[in-house]
């Protein structure tokens, strides 16, 4: 039981078993005369995409204190959610070190909002209170740290009615890793890179291309990210060198034409992003993304076999 104006956190995990959208609602009962039920509105998307600080959905509601009252906290149509665009922010030395996300907010009728990289707030991590806008430019996943590593960051935002006694927390997890810094300290070390990059073009007709060592039987049937192994990996990497310029892992070095291995890293990771925009109606636009994700899902797969039957005809 709570006291007249008192608060409390309801917390809700949503842990999706299959793709797609899922919704669902809970009551709350009292002995408030005028509105003795408050009916809340659950909503989530589930993708088969692993997404790097990249394009995504909406952000699972996490916890909300609703109470109900004349300044009542009222969805927009799909639910309290936010957007991350991806940005990056250059230092002194050109070197890209720390990701920024770019936030569009979907918050209904809410007043204020708060951002943070902790669900609870903490003040290193998070945000001023802010009036409620719809965007915002270069928020940092590392705020708060001295250095941004390799791995997952989450992001949450608060959600305030204007008398702040009611609020809803959304949040999304982004995976990042420091793939175009490593490219720009290679540029950086090895100019000559840059020039081999301008002239090679494996598009040119005047270079015969073999038909890639793959199995004409074979076709990719796993969800394939960043740091599987084995050798549907190699044929991956094959492939998208197969398929030329746009998708080539490396000009030398692991996962070159002729030296593809079966560790999905980064030279795989930002080839398949390509693959994906190049071909973003097949595979990104049935998912609603605008950036490529990096993960091999149901829809890059499916383009990836189709490219294989053409093929081998």
């Amino acid at each position: 039981n709570l006291i007249p104006f008192a608060t409390c956190t309801i917390t809700i995990m949503f842990s999706p078993s299959s793709v797609g959208s899922f919704s669902s609602s809970f009551q709350i009962n009292s002995n408030d005369p005028d509105e003795p039920t408050l009916n809340i509105n659950l909503v989530g998307q589930a993708s088969d995409s692993y997404l790097p600080l990249s394009g995504g959905g909406g952000g699972n509601i996490i916890s909300s204190s609703l109470i109900g009252g004349f300044d009542k906290l009222i969805p927009p149509p799909g639910g309290f959610r936010f957007v991350i665009d991806n940005a990056y922010r250059l230092d002194k030395f050109n070197l890209l070190v720390f990701p920024l996300a770019n936030l569009t907010f979907y918050g209904g009728n809410a007043y204020w909002l708060q951002i943070s990289n902790t669900s609870t707030f903490e003040q290193k991590s998070s945000s001023d209170i802010l009036k409620f806008k719809s965007s915002y430019e270069n928020w940092s996943i590392c705020k708060g740290k001295d250095i941004c590593s390799e791995g997952f960051y989450n992001i949450y935002v608060k959600y305030y009615n204007f008398i702040r006694n009611e609020y809803v927390i959304a949040f999304q997890t982004v995976y990042y890793f420091p793939l175009l810094e490593k490219i720009i300290k290679m540029l950086l070390s090895q100019q000559k890179t840059s020039t081999v990059i301008e002239k090679i073009s494996l598009e040119d007709e005047s270079i015969p291309r073999e038909k890639p060592v793959i199995p004409s039987d074979f076709r990719f049937t796993r969800y394939l990210r960043y740091g599987d192994i084995g050798l549907d990996v190699k044929y991956l990497q094959i492939f998208l060198n197969y398929l030329g310029e746009d998708t080539l892992l490396a000009i030398e070095g692991p996962g070159s034409p002729g030296n593809e291995t079966t560790l999905f890293r980064e030279r795989t990771f930002d080839a398949v992003v390509r693959f994906q925009e190049k071909y973003r109606k097949d595979i990104l636009d049935p998912l609603g993304l605008e950036r490529g994700t990096g993960f091999v899902g149901e829809y890059t797969i499916r383009k990836l076999n189709e490219m294989l039957e053409e093929m081998n005809q």
